[in-house]
C-alpha cells in the first residue's frame, strides 16, 4: 500500500509569500500610468494574443514559488510493506512400509486403495495445504520409512517440493528377507534426526518452535532386535520431542494382493490386522502427544487436520515504510518555470517601464 506524506509540513507556510507578490502584481497592473493625448486609436486597435496572454511571466513565477515551498517540505511516498516473521517446526515423518501396508482397506474416488497410498496422499495434503489443511511451508519435514530395517528417506528439509518427489517414489517392500515391523527402529531414526539437527534455525533463518514425530503403522512390532518403541519414547520425553502416533487400518480381517517376484498380482489373500494399539498409546502418552486410530480415508484426513491444528508454526507480521523523496519533481519544474518567466520578461513579454 502507497502512502503520500510530508516530511517538514510546516514550509508550507512560506506558501503565504504568494499572497503579496499576486497583490504587487494586480496592482502594478490597474496603477502604472503613461500620459497619451488620446486613447481613441489605441482602444479601437485589435487585442493580439500578447496583450491576451500578459499575465503569463506572473503567472509562472506564482507556480514556481509555490513549487518551491511544497518541495521544502519534502514530499514523500511510503511503501507500506509487510514481512512475515515465522517461528517453525521440525517434523520427522517415521512411516511402515512392510507388506502389511498393501492391505486394501482404504478408498479414494470409489476405488480401494491400500494403506500407503492413503497415507501418502494425505500426507502429501498436510505439507502442500488443502482448503481443510493450511500447510506447513514454514516447517523443516522429514521421512523415515522402515519395515524389517530403517531407512531415512529425505532428511529434514524445507524444498518440500522435493520430499513430495521422493514419498511417490516410496513403495512397501517386495522381499520377504526385508520384510517385516520394526517400529523402534523407525523410532530410533527419526528420533537422531531430530536430536542432530546442526542449529535451531531453519535453512531460511526461522528459530525452530519445537520438534515433532509422526509415526504411522499398521502392525506391532516382529523384529528381535530392533529397538525397544517405548525405551525409545522415554529417550524423546527427555528431549522434549513429542510422538504422534496413527495405527492405520481397520480391525479385524483385510484383503491383500499376493504378488510374484516381479511385483505383478497373482489374487488377494485375507490376513488379520495385528495393530499393537497399546504401544502406540503409550508412545504417545510418554511425550505428551495423543494417539490417533485411522480406519479409512476420512478419520486419516480427519487425524491429519488434527494434528495441523494442534502444531501451528507461529507467525507475526511486521510492517514498515520504506520512503521515496519526491521533491526532486517538483525542484526541476520551478527551475523550468524561473528560467521559462525570465526568458519571456526579457523578450516578447517585456514591458516599458
Amino acid at each position: 500500500m502507497s502512502l503520500y506524506g510530508l516530511h517538514s509540513p510546516l514550509f508550507l507556510i512560506a506558501l503565504v509569500i504568494l499572497v503579496p507578490m499576486i497583490w504587487h502584481t494586480m496592482r502594478s497592473r490597474y496603477h502604472s500610468r503613461l500620459a497619451f493625448s488620446s486613447t481613441r486609436h489605441a482602444e479601437a486597435a485589435p487585442t493580439s494574443w500578447i496583450t491576451r496572454l500578459r499575465m503569463l511571466p506572473a503567472v509562472l513565477r506564482w507556480l514556481a514559488v509555490a513549487a518551491l515551498c511544497v518541495g521544502l517540505a519534502r514530499p514523500q511516498k511510503g511503501d507500506e510493506q509487510t514481512r512475515v516473521f515465522a517461528e517453525g517446526i521440525a517434523i520427522q515423518m517415521v512411516v511402515d512400509i512392510s507388506s502389511s501396508m498393501e492391505t486394501l482397506d482404504f478408498e479414494f474416488d470409489g476405488k480401494p486403495a491400500n494403506r500407503l497410498e492413503a497415507v501418502k496422499r494425505v500426507f502429501r495434503n498436510f505439507v502442500r495445504g488443502t482448503d481443510e489443511l493450511s500447510g506447513r511451508d514454514d516447517d523443516l519435514i522429514g521421512m523415515v520409512t522402515f519395515a524389517r530395517y530403517a531407512e531415512s528417506a529425505c532428511p529434514l528439509t524445507l524444498d518440500h517440493d522435493n520430499l513430495i518427489k521422493i514419498l511417490d517414489r516410496v513403495e512397501i517392500v517386495r522381499f520377504r528377507d526385508d520384510d517385516g515391523t520394526a517400529v523402534g527402529d523407525g523410532m530410533g531414526l527419526g528420533l537422531e534426526r531430530l536430536r542432530s539437527l546442526a542449529s535451531k534455525e531453519t535453512g531460511a533463518g526461522q528459530p525452530i518452535k519445537s520438534k515433532i514425530m509422526i509415526l504411522l503403522s499398521d502392525g506391532s512390532q516382529n523384529v528381535p532386535d530392533s529397538l525397544d518403541p517405548v525405551e525409545v519414547a522415554k529417550v524423546a520425553a527427555d528431549l522434549g520431542i513429542e510422538i504422534y502416533t496413527i495405527g492405520a487400518g481397520k480391525p479385524g480381517i483385510g484383503i491383500m494382493p499376493v504378488r510374484d517376484e516381479q511385483g505383478r498380482v497373482l489374487g488377494h489373500q485375507r490376513v488379520r490386522s495385528d495393530l499393537d494399539e497399546p504401544t502406540l498409546k503409550k508412545v504417545a502418552e510418554i511425550t505428551g502427544a495423543r494417539y490417533f486410530r485411522a480406519q479409512d480415508t476420512a478419520s486419516l484426513k480427519n487425524i491429519y487436520e488434527e494434528i495441523d491444528q494442534l502444531e501451528k508454526t507461529k507467525t507475526e507480521e511486521r510492517r514498515f515504510m520504506q520512503y521515496k523523496e519526491l521533491y526532486p519533481y517538483l525542484l526541476w519544474p520551478a527551475l523550468v518555470l524561473i528560467g521559462l518567466e525570465v526568458c519571456l520578461v526579457n523578450t516578447r513579454f517585456r514591458s516599458i517601464p
